[in-house]
């Protein structure tokens, strides 16, 4: 072979492999960014009021933006004065994951939990679910620790940031009775009967003068009877008129005298 064709060979090869190296360059710095941290977990809601004794569903959410995950180890605190965590499961967002830890303990408030696949997953959903039961009132803050973390492909930490929830327990209202109304009843006024007054006569004799006997007639005063049971009234009072005398009486018979005998004296001296 001349020394020619070596040189021309030799040529081709570095065209060729400089292009080559630099897309392979660019290729290892792509899947560098793509690797970096970026998946950001969440609770929802973030925010809730409910009373106590009242249970109600939690779910962890992530969104893995650039990153492929397949696993997660969830670590969560919240105050168990006012919450009591009764169960924590799989979300949808892994495809029938195993669950090696799940552990609670409603003592120091703490919640220990982590899945992982076999299969790569991009995008967002729900992680896991937790149901609590608000135990005393006031608020509690649910947070994740400082040990949550999150496997991807190409990094072990594929975790941007984590953030809390807040929920309110508020104490059991207090059940207000109804009262229940019963027939209304209407008064009847019984009628008071009004006394009736019964007058009997009772004689009242009027004294008489003079001759012959005769005199005013006694003139009767109704005294009023009240029946028994009932208020008496007043009683009317009649008074007796005095009647004048009649009759013959003693001075007239003096007069009387007195002019006949004046007569008969005149009589006699005439004659």
């Amino acid at each position: 072979m001349s020394k020619k064709i070596l040189i021309i060979i030799g040529i081709l090869v570095i065209l060729i492999s400089i292009p080559l190296t630099i897309f392979l360059v660019k290729q290892r710095q792509e899947l560098r960014m793509k690797a970096a941290p970026a998946t950001v977990l969440s609770l929802s809601p973030a925010a809730i009021t409910k009373a106590v004794e009242e249970t109600f569903n939690v779910d962890i959410v992530v969104n893995t933006n650039e990153n492929s995950i397949v696993s997660a180890d969830i670590d969560l605190t919240f105050n168990p004065n006012i919450l009591e965590a009764l169960s924590i499961s799989a979300g949808s967002f892994f495809e029938s994951p195993t669950e090696p830890t799940r552990l609670i303990n409603n003592n120091l408030g703490k919640i220990q939990y982590s899945l992982f696949t076999m299969t790569a997953k991009q995008g967002a959903g729900t992680l896991a679910s937790i149901v609590f039961k608000g135990k005393g009132p006031g608020i509690s803050q649910v947070t994740f620790d400082s040990t949550t973390t999150v496997g991807g492909i190409g990094e072990t930490e594929a975790l941007s940031r984590a953030e809390p929830g807040s929920y309110v327990i508020a104490s059991a209202a207090t059940p207000t009775p109804t009262p229940t109304t019963g027939p209304t009843t209407t008064p009847t006024q019984t009628p008071t009967p009004s006394p009736t007054s019964v007058p009997t006569m009772t004689p009242i004799p009027t004294p008489t003068s003079g001759t012959g006997g005769l005199g005013p007639t006694a003139t009767p005063t109704p005294t009023p009877t009240t029946a028994a049971g009932t208020t008496p009234t007043a009683t009317p009072t009649v008074s007796s008129q005095q009647l004048p005398e009649t009759g013959i009486v003693t001075p007239t018979f003096i007069f009387v005298g007195l002019g006949i005998l004046i007569l008969t004296s005149g009589l006699l001296l005439l004659f």
